[in-house]
């Protein structure tokens, strides 16, 4: 999937980078600790919850490979 980002000029083919450079460029434009803590927080969340994902993935793939699991 190709998504574009709020510039319009850059091209994405996975949604975590994109999210990543989006939180980053809002944690350059923060001007308080309280919010640039918030987003690195709401950055490593994201990534532990594509993380996860992957995994749940590769599980439900494996499971449905494995005829004595069904």
């Amino acid at each position: 999937m190709i998504i574009f980002n709020s510039r319009k000029d850059l091209l994405m083919d996975d949604n975590l980078s994109w999210t990543e450079a989006i939180i980053d460029e809002a944690v350059q434009k923060a001007n308080n600790y309280a919010t640039i803590a918030l987003l690195k927080k709401i950055k490593a969340e994201i990534a532990e919850t594509d993380k996860r994902i992957a995994q749940a993935q590769g599980k439900l793939d494996g499971i449905s490979w494995n005829h004595e699991e069904w």
